[in-house]
């Protein structure tokens, strides 16, 4: 099976589940990663930060290319801007042959798929995985901090719901809000995978000492982009009171984003800057050690429609507070493998940490639990992606 795949996210579980049809399912990919050039230039910084980085299972390059489209601030004539992209990818695209689009975002890759697809006279396919369609909520996109499409786009996007093949989803109920918005669409429910050759429990003794981690500290970890919507800013909040129960507390926070300075500044405000711990970015692998070497994940968003970083610490048998958001309260097991909390809740996050701290019985059933659900539930997903695939060529 020929497949063209069209994306503007050039992230891992974008190339993890290509790589994975190609590997296990005979996928003849060719991929095309797209982005609008003020948000190229933009990111040209930290292009430059992480070009060392590289994801061990990386789309071979000889498989993808990049197209570069118009853009400008504020998403000034976002729908125009589908438009040349779409004559670009047409006239780059329009000899090859192809069996199936699938598109990752619903705009403007979807919208572009829609158009490429009734061209080449062949279905498509299209994954959203929440950021996209949430702009499309106007409430929604103010909580996320991102500019709501305009009218002209919503349009768009409603009708690449309606005639895309299939819409996958990687949450029951951001499927559910999908169908609300576009109740034509066809949504298939598909969580996103992850590494289980990466993200698995490391002994962890042996992990502590090769990450120089103080035996006698309780190390709690964060894994997400430092923006708005992550919800940082109320896990910084929860010190004070997590430290006055245990003084031995080191948060380490993974990513990076325009929040960072802010959460910076809280810190020194309570002064507890000696308490967290910053990286940018840290290679799955480093990452998966990490996990396995902490004793919680704390994971604060305010509007979540998966966590793939959740799943993957829990996969390394870390227990998880998460808030109650559409992806964390399908994949945390109340009780079992963790807790939930309300949104914006300094307290319940404080109260959970504790509760958990305070019993290292419930933190090592938790830990067991969830790193032998994990892989069950979420560990191979190519499988279900290429079953869609065949339905839609029927």
């Amino acid at each position: 099976m020929k497949v063209l795949y069209l994306s503007s996210y050039f992230t891992s579980y974008v190339h993890d589940q290509i790589n994975e049809l190609i590997k296990n399912r005979n996928i003849e990919a060719t991929v095309d990663f797209s982005q609008d050039a003020y948000c190229y230039l933009r990111s040209r910084k930290i292009r430059e930060k992480y070009k060392h980085y590289d994801y061990s299972d990386k789309i071979p390059d000889k498989l993808w290319d990049f197209t570069l489209y118009p853009g400008f601030p504020k998403n000034m004539f976002e729908s125009f801007n589908a438009e040349i992209l779409f004559k670009r990818l047409f006239n780059k695209y329009k000899y090859l042959e192809i069996d199936l689009i699938h598109s990752h975002t619903i705009f403007p890759s979807g919208y572009v798929a829609m158009r490429l697809a009734d061209k080449l006279n062949v279905p498509f396919v299209v994954s959203s995985h929440g950021v996209d369609f949430y702009r499309c909520l106007e409430n929604v996109s103010e909580t996320r901090d991102s500019k709501p499409y305009s009218k002209e786009t919503i349009k768009k996007v409603k009708k690449t719901l309606r005639k895309a093949s299939y819409v996958i989803a990687v949450s029951d109920k951001f499927g559910k809000d999908i169908k609300l918005f576009a109740p034509d669409a066809r949504v298939k429910v598909i969580e996103n995978g992850y590494k289980k050759h990466i993200f698995y429990p490391r002994e962890k003794t042996e992990i502590r000492k090769k990450l120089y981690f103080k035996p006698d500290v309780k190390y709690l970890i964060s894994v997400g982009n430092l923006v708005k919507t992550k919800g940082h800013i109320h896990l910084i909040k929860a010190l004070p009171e997590i430290i006055k129960f245990e003084p031995d507390i080191k948060l380490i926070l993974v990513g990076n984003g325009n929040e960072k300075i802010r959460l910076m500044n809280k810190l020194r405000e309570l002064k507890l800057t000696e308490y967290v711990e910053f990286h940018d970015f840290l290679q799955p692998e480093k990452l998966a050690e990490y996990y396995s070497a902490s004793d919680l994940f704390i994971f604060p968003s305010l509007n979540e429609a998966f966590g793939i970083a959740l799943v993957e610490a829990m996969a390394c048998g870390l227990p998880a507070i998460a808030t109650k958001t559409h992806g964390p309260t399908g994949i945390i097991d109340v009780n079992e493998t963790g807790f939930i909390t309300e949104i914006n809740s300094s307290q319940q996050i404080a109260d959970k940490v504790i509760k958990l701290l305070a019993d290292k019985k419930l933190i090592l059933k938790m830990s067991k639990k969830a790193a032998l659900v994990m892989p069950v539930k979420y560990g191979e997903k190519y499988s279900e992606i290429y079953e869609i695939y065949k339905e839609s060529l029927k």
